[in-house]
């Protein structure tokens, strides 16, 4: 990838939540492409995954130390869980607040699409500015079984990722 960080705000984030690693691997490339600052979503490690997300309330996450006043651009990274935004994801973003920044969500999916993912964000962060996102294809799923991507899976991801994330440099620094 050909960096365009010099293109991104100085003040760029790049939050995600994987479980599987299909989303810290695009998130990563993405770093690559952007020199951004990264950071991951974790649970706590005694926390039992649930996939089909709590119906006790938001999933509990490790506390972070990020200080959203210090970024104006976050790309914001999940997969796809039932086609919906992860619980662990909507439960940070409860407890930030997004308002005022530029998000370009990107997601990892196993073949049906973002589902409703994206307008859930919207919901979520109804006085941020949200940059148009991206959906790629994860690793596929085989009776129950998610595997990683695999290398021409991961080609194709990265050469989308990088016309995307130019998209976003391009319109980053634009109004809304």
């Amino acid at each position: 990838m050909t960096a365009s960080s010099t293109f991104l705000p100085a003040r760029t984030l790049i939050v995600y939540f994987s479980f599987t690693g299909n989303t810290e691997t695009v998130a990563r490339l993405l770093q690559k492409h952007t020199g951004a600052t990264l950071m991951a979503l974790e649970r706590p490690a005694d926390y039992l995954l649930g996939l089909d997300d709590d119906e006790d309330g938001p999933e509990p996450l490790e506390p972070d130390q990020v200080n959203l006043s210090n970024y104006d651009l976050v790309f914001l990274g999940f997969p796809i869980w039932t086609n919906q935004l992860p619980a662990a994801v909507e439960s940070w973003l409860g407890e930030h607040a997004l308002a005022g920044h530029t998000v370009a969500p990107f997601c990892t999916h196993s073949g049906p699409g973002p589902g409703q993912a994206f307008d859930t964000l919207r919901t979520l962060c109804p006085d941020a500015r949200l940059l148009p996102p991206l959906a790629l294809m994860g690793g596929v799923e085989e009776d129950g079984v998610l595997y990683p991507l695999e290398e021409e899976q991961l080609a194709e991801a990265e050469r989308q990722l990088q016309a995307w994330a130019d998209t976003v440099t391009a319109s980053a620094g634009t109004p809304g």
